[in-house]
């Protein structure tokens, strides 16, 4: 039945999840006290926002955790727009991961989650450190499954028009996995889906290579756009600064999808039948993904150097704060540590409204009066927001 291969695909994505929430818990430490120091060398800040990005392996935390230290006032816009530039390396952590599909046993990985957590629970091992081992095994145990149901699928499409229509690595078919790709990342909230959805339709033989990068590059796309819309509310200089980047984001991936696709048809990689040679599909999506990965950085980098060094107009307009909805995809302990900082920032904002009133009537012009009232609203909505 096809709900036995839709029952192991919801195994793969729930393992996925699970080990990438856990492991955010576990580096959150790392990363807090990383972001409480601040880089005036330029080779240590880029040193640093690499490996912040690298390890949060997130590429929309990544994006949400630069914007967000901007907006707030904790972080220069320089170092702000470097990790929006740099968030494509959050995917190459988990990329790295998805080369193991298939290539480990997911049956001994959760034996290992099993009996460490049996083992070390009274040592205070840290739980999230098992919470990864075991959706690491859940993840690679559900790619066996859905390895195993793989011919149901496929009996279940059957040799009809749609069938062939997956399978083609032609522009049309190509292009509506892309929008397929960018319409469910709007509405799944499980980060780097298109990934382990890819992995699974290429082996079963299901999709083209050509579609299942396709389908990656759609979710990749996504970010920027639903990052533009979540940016509306910024003042005017920092929206117009996400919005570039944003569409360099987009550009340089479409340039990193045509790449990829010249280097297929050079080299020659693409659609087989062969059930045994799944490894070499997953490494070819793994090495493809990257390239428009690449790609996307250095068109990021190359525009983002100039909006880096345009200078801020630091008091001439309204500011705009983001909605509390953006601390959703951190993780516990980076959620909490924007909330302290915020919380500081409102206490200022407080006792400077507190020193107005001391003032006569007309001292303080209104603008300034409007703005101060207008962060402290914001900042409340943020601080109270789930």
């Amino acid at each position: 039945m096809i709900l036995m291969y839709l029952g192991s695909l919801g195994l793969l994505l729930f393992g996925w999840n699970q080990l990438w929430k856990s492991y955010q818990d576990l580096t959150a430490t790392v990363h807090t006290s990383l972001l409480e120091r601040n880089a005036k060398d330029t080779h240590l800040l880029l040193f640093r926002s690499i490996f912040l990005n690298l390890t949060m392996a997130s590429a929309k935390a990544n994006i949400q955790d630069g914007i967000l230290s901007w907006n707030l006032g904790i972080k220069k816009r320089r170092e702000s727009v470097l990790r929006f530039c740099l968030s494509a390396l959050g995917w190459f952590f988990p990329l790295i991961v998805a080369t193991f599909y298939l290539g480990l046993s997911g049956y001994l990985v959760l034996g290992i989650a099993v009996l460490g957590f049996f083992t070390f629970i009274q040592k205070r091992t840290p739980k999230s450190l098992w919470s990864a081992f075991s959706g690491l095994g859940i993840f690679l145990l559900g790619a066996e499954i859905s390895l195993r149901q793989a011919p149901v699928l496929i009996n279940y499409l059957g040799t009809g028009d749609f069938a062939f229509f997956l399978a083609d690595g032609r522009f049309g078919a190509v292009l509506s996995l892309l929008l397929m790709g960018v319409i469910l990342s709007f509405v799944l909230s499980i980060e780097m889906w298109s990934l382990v959805v890819a992995l699974s339709l290429v082996v079963a033989n299901v999709i083209s290579l050509n579609g299942a990068v396709a389908l990656i590059v759609g979710e990749i796309l996504s970010l920027p756009i639903l990052t533009v819309w979540r940016t509306r509310s910024l003042a005017a200089t920092q929206k117009k600064t996400v919005l570039i980047v944003s569409f360099a984001s987009i550009a340089g991936s479409f340039l990193g999808f045509m790449v990829a696709g010249e280097l297929r048809s050079i080299w020659q990689l693409g659609f087989s039948t062969d059930f045994s040679a799944f490894q070499g599909k997953i490494l070819q999506v793994v090495f493809l993904t990257s390239v428009v990965l690449v790609f996307q950085i250095l068109t990021l980098m190359i525009v983002g150097h100039f909006q880096a060094i345009e200078t801020e107009r630091e008091g001439s307009e309204n500011v705009g704060y983001l909605d509390a909805t953006w601390k959703s995809d951190l993780s516990p302990e980076l959620r909490k540590w924007f909330e302290g900082r915020v919380s500081q920032r409102l206490h200022e904002i407080r006792y400077h409204i507190q020193g107005l009133e001391s003032l006569p009537d007309g001292k303080v012009p209104m603008p300034i009066q409007r703005r101060l009232l207008s962060e402290e609203k914001q900042l409340s909505d943020f601080v109270q927001g789930s």
